[in-house]
């Protein structure tokens, strides 16, 4: 993770493929770019979260279906995406405020 450490979140996966035999995406080689993992949506696509604990066998489950591991959650009041470079780096109190500010009228 980008801080360094694991929450009691988890695990982040997508059915997007990745080489790397269904593991990380978006490096060296990867089938889809950082922003078509970020935004890619259709109605047969999932995001899962998966304590760290179960990851292993999450993963051995969908052995035969195209997935990758896309992130992790963690306990630091940030959301942070990062591909092959940072792409989204906020504070969850400011996204929380950006959004709920408008409908304040």
């Amino acid at each position: 993770s980008p801080a360094g450490g694991r929450g009691a979140g988890g695990e982040g996966y997508s059915d997007l493929p990745s080489p790397a035999g269904g593991r990380g995406a978006g490096g060296e080689g990867a089938l889809y770019s950082d922003i078509a993992l970020l935004f890619s949506e259709s109605n047969s696509r999932f995001l899962c979260e998966v304590q760290p604990s179960n990851a292993d066998s999450f993963e051995s489950a969908l052995k035969k279906v195209p997935h990758a591991r896309i992130g992790e959650v963690i306990d630091n009041g940030r959301l942070e995406i990062v591909g092959k470079t940072p792409l989204i780096e906020a504070d969850i109190a400011d996204l929380k405020e950006a959004w709920q500010e408008p409908l304040r009228w």
